[in-house]
């Protein structure tokens, strides 16, 4: 059992960049801090009473835009 879960563990940070990078921020405070595969064992961190976030405040400004950007229209002027 335990060799599954660390190997599930490793494929997760392998095939995914935002873990395999190691930091993660408060979406309040906007503190940093260095996490490791042992927090899949012991738990998340937080910050300021939530859970802290793989998505930098870089990307988190991106994902923002890119939902608040106008629906694409058709040429007659009416969303699709």
């Amino acid at each position: 059992m335990r060799k599954r879960l660390v190997d599930l563990i490793e494929a997760l940070e392998a095939c995914h960049p935002k873990i395999a990078r190691g930091i993660v921020w408060c979406i309040e405070c906007g503190r940093s801090q260095r996490v490791d595969t042992a927090c899949f064992r012991t738990g998340w961190p937080t910050c300021c009473g939530y859970t802290m976030t793989i998505d930098s405040p870089e990307e988190r400004q991106q994902l923002s835009q890119a939902s608040i950007a106008p629906a694409a229209s058709t040429s007659d002027g009416e969303s699709p």
